[in-house]
């Protein structure tokens, strides 16, 4: 009997019970109090999934308490050495073998939005090509020091490049007056990402291609071919921008990394098969990528059979995760490793990459039992490493931890060795979590450890700093872990603090001090049992000098329910400088649930009196729910020597740092 047939007639038999009905309702309400408003359209289907397994899996655990269990799957570094797909056949074959396994879930998604500085921001001083006058202004707030990331916007203190609208703007910064305007009158090409690098702008973006012959809906909205452009322009006089090059690569967007004037990218791109389709009937440029680069063709060229490579006994064979490099001031051809897999977050040093994905897996219980169960879930995450060598990209090793990260701020590289913190759950019940840290040597193979942090919570923001991890979990409240990583082999919790609410994304202030951007927590009784709600956003400052006793020294409330900053999921939207005495992001303040404010807030932070508002600068007059329209939603803020810039799709404010007062405006015109 198939499996879908033993789905159907499980189903049809089971009944919920109240006890079932009631914890289902109440795992809901859990979720939804903690559920990102950027994911919320995909809720329900989540849920929807979650409440057919923990029926089929509340009936199995009733009806089969002594059937037999399955050992969980032994982690460890696999170093399995990649394989050349060579031909057409063999492509087909591992596609087939990926969609006809029934035993693996993998989860893709978007670059990390939780990454951060290990230091500050990073204050440049120096000549611009423009100009002989020093200036000081503020940069992309990135990961790794000398790994830059791509954003939408940067600056070089002179000029202000954004990008907004489906257009990219270059600004001059003191009179906020528009040099140029790059349009994309084909709406094939939509510019979402940029890099700077003295006289050079590189802009990334979305490329598609659409049939114009569709048979079916589906294969009407399914574009034929889905890619990530970029576009290298000379910007030495931003009035005349001239384009030098374009590189496509064929695949979703997963993030991008600029190391001295090499840039990498990152894509997947999933195998899709029209409807109604024989995977054998299709031919080669069916199934590979392409790519194209106009230092060397004007055409598309497939990644050739002899190229892709695949890992043994890996059963994610229906996508590929593609790593493109090229250097933007020569002609050599763009450099690619292609291979069958996927990648959902992505850990950048000088010398490696690290894509990271996580897998689901589970057992099928047996035919004979006469219903379909889960149990046993395993997740586990897995780790490619490439080495970057001067723009060559090759592939290293491989490796494997239990658990899922949740994002870049996971994983890290220092003196020789990787690290990554995980949760780890066994099945769909939450209470069955904990949380681990792994210590892995060059091969990617474990070293040391330290598990079983926090049972029953989950990671909620990660920050490594040197030879220490500073690791965030919560359910209830906010357990901040202080862990010694000088000895790889024997790392060890060092100090713990327990606080209400939890931190969302952690900021170095200085070697001893971090900064904690979160929500404040209360739990309540909804009818149907405890949980825990957001009942506004908090800023903390924790100092961690001793580390056995690590302390909050002071904190800040900020609105109530509803209060929301992009900081929370996007650490570029930070802006942060010690020097300067500023943190400032965008936030939208609520109280009630009632919009009160939004716009940009500014503080002043010291380790004495602690955080200081310095000024709110509203998206353009008093906006509150009634009247708030999106195209002034800020989205990033900068500083060029006293003056601070807010940037909306609609609006450039520069505003005076000493007396936090409007100089003046810009507007953006654009159809809407």
């Amino acid at each position: 009997m198939k499996n879908t047939e033993l789905f159907k007639k499980a189903n049809d038999n089971i009944e919920a019970t109240e006890e079932l009905k009631r914890k289902t309702k109440n795992k809901v309400l859990e979720k939804k109090s903690k559920a990102k408003f950027w994911v919320a359209k995909l809720a329900n289907v989540a849920l929807i999934f979650m409440l057919v397994f923990s029926v089929l899996w509340l009936a199995d655990e009733n009806k089969n308490k002594n059937a037999p269990q399955l050992p969980e799957i032994i982690i460890s570094n696999k170093d399995e050495k990649l394989n050349k797909v060579g031909s057409l056949d063999k492509l087909k074959e591992l596609i087939k073998q990926s969609q006809n396994s029934n035993r693996q879930w993998n989860s893709f998604g978007l670059d990390s939005i939780m990454e951060s500085a290990t230091a500050d921001t990073a204050i440049k001083s120096e000549a611009q090509s423009t100009t002989s006058t020093n200036k000081t202004y503020s940069d992309t707030n990135v990961q790794v020091q000398n790994v830059d990331e791509s954003d939408i916007v940067k600056t070089d203190g002179n000029f202000i490049y954004y990008v907004a609208n489906n257009e990219v703007y270059i600004i001059e910064a003191n009179s906020l007056e528009i040099k140029t305007k790059l349009e994309y009158e084909n709406k094939e090409f939509s510019p979402n990402q940029i890099f700077l690098a003295k006289d050079k702008l590189i802009v990334i973006g979305y490329k598609s291609q659409y049939s114009t012959s569709a048979r079916t809906y589906v294969d009407s909205i399914m574009p034929l071919s889905s890619g990530t452009m970029a576009i290298v322009y000379d910007i030495t006089n931003r009035s005349n921008v001239i384009k030098l090059r374009e590189v496509s690569i064929e695949g979703n967007f997963l993030s991008a990394r600029m190391v001295d004037n090499n840039v990498y990218l990152v894509t997947n791109k999933y195998v899709y098969i029209p409807y109604k389709t024989d995977i054998n009937d299709l031919k080669e440029e069916d199934l590979v990528p392409y790519y194209m680069d106009t230092a060397i063709s004007q055409e598309k060229c497939n990644v050739p059979l002899n190229d892709i490579y695949y890992i043994p006994k890996c059963e994610d064979t229906n996508s590929y995760l593609i790593l493109a490099s090229f250097n933007i001031d020569n002609e050599k051809e763009v450099e690619l490793e292609t291979i069958l897999g996927g990648g959902n977050n992505v850990y950048c040093s000088e010398e490696n990459i690290y894509i990271a994905k996580t897998i689901y897996e589970y057992n099928l219980l047996e035919e004979a039992k006469s219903a379909l169960g889960i149990r046993n879930t395993t997740v586990h995450t897995e780790i490619y490493k490439f080495a970057l060598n001067d723009g060559n990209i090759s592939y290293e090793k491989n490796g494997t931890v239990p658990g899922y990260i949740i994002n870049q701020f996971s994983m890290d590289e220092y003196d020789g060795f990787f690290r990554i913190a995980t949760t780890k759950q066994t099945n769909w019940d939450s209470d069955t979590s904990t949380n681990n840290l792994y210590v892995l040597d060059t091969n990617l193979s474990i070293v040391g450890s330290v598990q079983n942090l926090a049972k029953g919570e989950k990671i909620y923001s990660v920050r490594f700093m040197g030879p220490k991890a500073y690791v965030v979990t919560f359910k209830q409240t906010d357990p901040l872990f202080v862990i010694d990583l000088s000895k790889p082999t024997t790392p060890e919790v060092l100090g713990e603090l327990k606080i209400p609410g939890y931190s969302q994304y952690l900021h170095p202030y200085d070697e001893t001090h971090l900064i904690g951007f979160g929500y404040n927590t209360e739990v309540v009784d909804n009818g149907y049992g405890e949980i825990v709600r957001n009942t506004g956003m908090k800023i903390a400052l924790f100092d961690v000098t001793d580390v056995e006793n690590p302390k909050e020294l002071h904190k800040v409330d900020i609105g109530t329910a509803g209060t929301y900053s992009e900081i929370l999921n996007n650490h570029k939207a930070l802006l942060f400088s010690k020097e300067k005495n500023i943190i400032a992001f965008p936030i939208t303040i609520s109280e009630k649930y009632n919009v009160r404010f939004q716009g940009a807030i500014v503080y002043g932070l010291d380790l004495e009196n602690g955080f200081q508002e310095r000024a709110r600068i509203p998206n353009k007059d008093s906006v509150t729910s009634s009247n708030y329209n999106y195209n002034y939603q800020i989205q990033r803020i900068l500083f060029i020597d006293d003056n601070l810039y807010t940037l909306s799709r609609s609006l450039v404010k520069q505003i005076d740092l000493n007396t936090m007062q409007k100089n003046a405006q810009l507007e953006i015109n654009f159809d809407k």
